[in-house]
Formats: structure tokens, C-alpha cells, sequence
């Protein structure tokens, strides 16, 4: 009986080494053909259907998918990082992407401190296409405000979209009222994540900026290294606000800290609505401060 157990104890032995071997050998084989693992599946995800917010899509979204958004008002700020996405508003009515009463600042001003937010954010080298929706306010008064940002080497194709009403209340004091459309890069007395400025890049086409209360478009960028790079062309902008202040179409900022000598990077056309006598389309070398 000994003798039978200790055989079967051999051939149990024989027979998994066997396994081991082989799973050894299958490795080698896909290592040496090259086998990578699985790619991931490009996967459409739809709000509201399959999540009640547009953050709550973007945080499940992985890189490469698309995100479709149906009509309606989305009270809440949206921020991508990281992840290359398609956003894109369906339905009969565009999608609304409303800035609620508080916005969470991600950098302040150097000297005063003062809050930097937006409604929309992309962050953090994402590349992110969007369009088809209405990015507005009121905005929160205090913080510098913005509708849609693109920092921190980000890419953003914004296209087909309205950014409107990116203005706190009238009655927000003069002094800490701000408003701008489409923001494009950080000059370098902005500090976000330890990091005195940033650069955005991309492509804005066929948006309705409108009701702001600075610019229009804003782009700018940090003394030094590769400046922000983004085509502007065919988008209407109008001025209207209610609180007094210098307002532009488009700014151009400079590389040059706070004294801002040499614009950022823009090329293409900008046809502007003559609504408004204080809506203008700023020359690159006609730059200012920015409060």
C-alpha cells in the first residue's frame, strides 16, 4: 500500500512540474512574440443615462472614450485630468454646464492670494475634444473666474459651443468681479501646483463667446519654455457687461512675468459682433495686466 502511494505521490510530482514547465515555456513563447495584454475597449458612456453628471462620466471615463451628454442643465464643475476624452453635446437643445455658487479654487494670484477657478478645467496634459454644449454662469464673486481653462500642457479642441454669462452679480464690488470665456494657459504670477504659470494649447472654431465680463479669450502663458500655441478662427465674441471694467475680445498675454512684452502664440481669423462698442479684438503688441 506504501509502495502504490509513494508512486502516485511520484506521478503527482512528475505531472506538476509538467504544468510548471509548460506555463514556463508559454511565457517565454508570448515574451518572444511580443503578446501585449488586452487594450482597452473604447466605450461610449451617456449622460444622464449611465451617470447623473458629467463629472461623475469623466471620473469612470478611461483615455479614448467618448462621452455623450444629453440636453438639460448641469449645475457643477467639470475638471479632466489626465485622460483623453471626447465630450460632445447631443440632443435638441445643447446641453447646459452651469457654474454652481461655489467653484473650487486650483491656484491663486501671487501678492493678494486671490482664488483661481473655473467651470470647465482641463488639467494635467489631458487632450480633450468638446463640443455642442453652453458653458455659463453667474460665476461666484472673489475668485479670478473662468468658463472653459486649459492648463498644464492640456490640449482642448473646443468647437460648435457657446461660453456665455461668465460675469459674478452686479452687485459684486468692481474690484473682486471677474469674468473671462475661454482661458488658454497661466501667466507666471499665477501659482498652480507650485508652478508659476502654465501653457495650454489647442484649437477654438465656430464658439459664441458672450456677456463676459474681461475677455473673451484669454491666452497666455509663463516666462520661459514653450509658449502657449492655440488657432483661433471663425467665432464671434460680444461684449455686455454690467459691472465697469477694461473688457477685450481677445488677450494675448505675454512671457515676461507681470510686464508681459512678447505675446503668446495665435494665428487664424476671429470675426467679431459689433453688438457692443466695448467688445474689441485686442492687437498681439496692445496688452495689459490682468487684476
Amino acid at each position: 500500500m506504501k509502495g502504490v502511494l509513494n508512486r502516485r505521490e511520484q506521478l503527482c510530482r512528475h505531472r506538476t512540474r509538467s504544468v510548471l514547465v509548460c506555463l514556463s515555456v508559454l511565457a517565454a513563447l508570448g515574451a518572444m512574440v511580443g503578446i501585449a495584454p488586452a487594450a482597452h475597449a473604447v466605450s461610449t458612456l451617456v449622460v444622464p443615462r449611465d451617470y447623473l453628471t458629467i463629472q461623475a462620466a469623466v471620473d469612470a471615463a478611461a483615455s479614448g472614450d467618448t462621452i455623450l451628454v444629453r440636453s438639460g442643465t448641469y449645475t457643477e464643475e467639470v475638471v479632466v485630468s489626465g485622460k483623453d476624452l471626447r465630450l460632445k453635446g447631443v440632443g435638441k437643445h445643447a446641453p447646459v454646464s452651469k457654474s454652481p455658487a461655489t467653484l473650487t479654487p486650483y491656484a491663486s494670484r501671487t501678492g493678494n492670494n486671490r482664488p483661481v477657478a473655473s467651470v470647465v478645467r482641463i488639467a494635467h496634459g489631458a487632450h480633450v475634444r468638446m463640443s455642442g454644449f453652453t458653458v455659463t454662469g453667474p460665476v461666484p464673486c472673489g475668485p479670478i473666474v473662468s468658463g472653459i481653462v486649459a492648463l498644464q500642457a492640456s490640449t482642448l479642441d473646443l468647437s460648435d459651443s457657446r461660453v456665455t454669462d461668465i460675469t459674478p452679480d452686479p452687485s459684486c464690488p468692481d474690484d473682486q468681479a471677474s469674468g473671462r470665456g475661454v482661458v488658454f494657459g497661466l501667466p507666471a504670477f499665477i501659482q498652480v501646483d507650485g508652478a508659476a504659470g502654465s501653457t495650454g494649447f489647442g484649437r477654438v472654431s465656430h464658439v459664441s463667446v458672450a456677456r463676459y465680463l474681461e475677455d473673451g479669450i484669454n491666452l497666455n502663458g509663463p516666462a520661459g519654455g514653450t509658449p502657449t500655441q492655440v488657432t483661433v478662427k471663425d467665432n464671434v465674441i460680444t461684449g455686455g457687461a454690467q459691472i465697469p471694467t477694461e473688457q477685450f475680445g481677445m488677450y494675448a498675454g505675454g512671457r515676461d512675468d507681470e510686464n508681459q512684452q512678447q505675446p503668446e502664440r495665435v494665428s487664424g481669423d476671429m470675426p467679431l459682433a459689433a453688438l457692443d462698442p466695448l467688445a474689441t479684438v485686442v492687437p498681439l503688441r496692445a496688452l495689459r495686466r490682468i487684476r
